[in-house]
């Protein structure tokens, strides 16, 4: 009876431990799933962000091809006559700038031997006709790969050769561009079918990994194949059975439907969290009590490693969003800003990383010394994660001077400090101009260009604001409406703008000059109060309207009388300082006409 208890015991610890182990083997295998999902979902995000902009940088290098070519294609069109030195002497000059291709000038009888195919070669010869620049598919030359670009070289309007900007097509990628979670990334150039325009080596990684891309993508799962040969930027994990999983990202790179394809093998990072499943089992078995520091360990590693992860995520992901213009960083812990490459051409840097940029104020070269403090304040500005802030501001120019840029920027945020900010500049000049050319526009008068009647009113009051003293004038056109009567509004308006221009040539350029309406007409001479200035330019304006002959109707005369008033006790705003000068205009007109008047009261 006590041996079928103890036997019993014993069945129940056996039982026990062996429910301990499986469910210990449960929580290992669950710990592998979580960790071999965690890891797929980081390369996942990572190979996105980095193929985006990948293929950004590979797109700015074809189009920096094409403005080289173009720009040369342009010289050389305006060359006259184009004889082989001066073709020699400008490539020279240019071909130093351009160390990653090889530019030459190929004559329109050397063309037709590139395509030997006529239907392409007439197509392209319609594109280089039309002034289009024609980015030729990639060939292979003696086992290297190249392309080109061709420029179209017109003169007088005839084309009369092609500028070709040749360059290494295996330049544009790279069999190993990066590595991320110990899994190598593979690039190639494909085209919108999926075909590799640029082949790897054949007995290369790159090489055997493409192939199995081809066959598990259209054997396993053909809607996942299709998926990345669309476009756009996709990122997708598939697997055949029995088969490690792959890492496949796509973009299109905006040139002849190429696309860049990242390949990478995931079963790396597989077998990566599967010798840490390994090392924890081995570990837990051998020290016992050491298990539970070293998980401690490892939790803290994996801890760090992920949020290195997150914030190169975070940093990679705001480069892609910002990728069409100057981009930068400023790390807050080391005093470091980083510029893209095309900060070098657009702000004239010299050096794109700058170390201890505020300590030594090296943004005072950057930025107009006005917007300096707004650009200091803003980076030091508290802003909540995850929010995009703004300003506008003026940056240097290369040849000198400022252009104005808007500063898009997100701050990235490490155990709640600041660690990294990261933005761009984009070139808003243009809308500047423009919004200065509107604004321009509802101040003036449609026909003359001078400003309008509230326009004209609300300078001379903000003047009389801020003290000025001087002249107001008021100028009406003697018996207009007959000159519209009997000349036609036409003739009428000739009229009316041959006057302005008789008040611009005779005012100063700081002087107000506007079109009240009709054929009403003021000024504002501020900075003297000399009576016989006002009475010598009142005269002047007079002899010089009265002048005036219009070609499409020689025998008309023009007159005019005018009205001035002088700032003073009287007339120390908009309204009296006008009702004055009116005044003076109507004893002016019955003078007689043709003469003026000055209110010095």
């Amino acid at each position: 009876m006590r041996a079928n208890k103890y036997g019993t015991r014993s069945v129940i610890a056996l039982l026990g431990a062996l429910l301990l182990i499986l469910f210990a083997l449960g929580a290992f295998v669950r710990y592998r799933t979580q960790l071999t999902r965690e890891f797929s979902h980081m390369v996942t995000d990572s190979l996105s962000t980095y193929t985006a902009s990948q293929a950004s940088e590979i797109g700015e290098r074809i189009d920096s091809m094409q403005r080289s070519a173009d720009t040369v294609a342009a010289v050389l069109g305006a060359s006259a006559p184009l004889d082989e030195a001066r073709i020699a002497r400008v490539l020279e000059h240019v071909q130093p700038k351009q160390p990653a291709c090889t530019m030459r000038y190929l004559p329109l009888s050397q063309l037709a031997p590139l395509y030997p195919d006529k239907t392409a070669y007439d197509r392209v010869l319609g594109q280089l006709r039309r002034g289009e620049t024609v980015l030729t598919e990639v060939t292979e030359r003696a086992g290297d790969f190249f392309f080109s670009t061709l420029s179209p070289v017109r003169q007088n309007g005839v084309l009369t050769g092609v500028v070709c900007c040749q360059a290494d097509a295996e330049r544009l990628t790279h069999a190993l561009q990066q590595v991320l979670l110990s899994a190598s990334v593979h690039s190639y150039l494909v085209d919108s079918t999926g075909a590799l325009q640029l082949p790897p080596p054949p007995d290369s990684a790159a090489a055997a990994l493409y192939a199995r891309f081809r066959t598990q993508a259209q054997g396993a799962d053909l809607a996942l194949y299709q998926a990345i040969e669309a476009g756009g930027v996709y990122t997708l994990q598939y697997r055949v059975r029995h088969t490690q999983p792959l890492f496949a990202a796509t973009a299109p790179l905006g040139h002849n439907g190429w696309r860049l394809l990242n390949l990478s093998d995931a079963g790396v990072i597989k077998n990566h969290s599967g010798k840490i499943l390994r090392y924890t089992v081995r570990v837990c078995l051998l020290l016992g009590l050491s298990i539970a520091l070293l998980m401690v360990a490892v939790y803290y590693a994996l801890g760090r490693q992920q949020r290195r992860l997150r914030l190169s995520e975070q940093r990679y992901d705001l480069l892609a969003r910002f990728s069409d213009t100057v981009l930068f960083e400023y790390d807050f812990t080391t005093d470091t800003m980083v510029w893209s490459g095309n900060a070098s051409k657009v702000l004239g840097l010299i050096n794109i990383r700058m170390t201890n940029y505020e300590r030594d104020g090296q943004e005072s070269a950057l930025v107009h010394p006005d917007d300096l403090a707004l650009v200091r304040a803003k980076r030091h500005e508290p802003l909540a994660q995850g929010t995009i802030d703004s300003y506008e501001a003026r940056f240097r120019l290369p040849q000198g001077g400022y252009r104005w840029c808007s500063c898009q920027y997100q701050i990235i945020y490490e155990k709640n400090e600041p660690r990294l900010l990261v933005g761009k500049l984009t070139d808003i000049s243009t809308h500047k101009a423009r919004e200065a050319r509107l604004r321009a526009q509802a101040e003036s008068d449609s026909l003359t260009g001078l400003l309008n009647s509230a326009s004209m009113r609300e300078e001379t009051e903000k003047r009389l604001r801020e003290g000025a003293t001087g002249f107001f004038f008021v100028f009406d056109v003697d018996d207009f409406k007959s000159v519209n009567d009997d000349c036609g509004h036409i003739i009428g308006d000739s009229a009316l703008l041959a006057i302005a221009g008789v008040l611009r040539s005779a005012f100063r350029g700081r002087d107000l000059i506007g079109r009240l309406g009709g054929d009403e007409f003021a000024a504002f001479m501020d900075g003297t109060e000399d009576v016989d200035a006002a009475a010598r330019k009142a005269h002047e304006l007079v002899t010089q309207i009265g002048a005036v002959q219009l070609t499409d109707a020689p025998g008309l005369r023009l007159s005019a009388s005018i009205g001035v008033a002088r700032t003073g006790a009287g007339a120390t705003d908009m309204r009296t300082l006008y009702a004055a000068a009116d005044r003076a205009m109507y004893i002016a007109k019955r003078k007689g006409k043709n003469s003026y008047h000055i209110e010095t009261a």
